[in-house]
């Protein structure tokens, strides 16, 4: 049924869920993807470039803390991260649809 979800639709154990696209053995996850693959280093750069010069007190948060905060946040001198952002959250899907 998918990498996440059993016939039955459970979620598999993490074991079943490691990120296949590098070699940290981590839970192939929106964090993971976002914040920490190595794969997506490339793509991740302008946008952690562009946020902590907005805002630098991001650089100091645990990746899970930072996911939450994107994602939650109303700050407004976030604002002209966000087209950025909405890219970044993109780019998972189009390197699992090369592989």
């Amino acid at each position: 049924m998918g990498r996440y979800n059993t016939k039955k639709g459970h979620r598999k154990p993490e074991t079943e869920r490691l990120c296949w696209l590098c070699r940290l053995e981590q839970v192939e996850d929106e964090i993971h993807f976002v914040l920490t693959c190595p794969r997506y280093d490339s793509d991740r750069t302008p946008f952690m470039a562009a946020l902590k010069k907005s805002i630098p007190a991001v650089e100091s948060m645990t990746p899970e803390n930072l996911y939450v905060w994107l994602n939650t946040n109303e700050d407004s001198t976030y604002g002209p991260c966000i087209p950025i952002y909405s890219k970044l959250l993109h780019f998972p899907r189009k390197h699992h649809e090369n592989k």
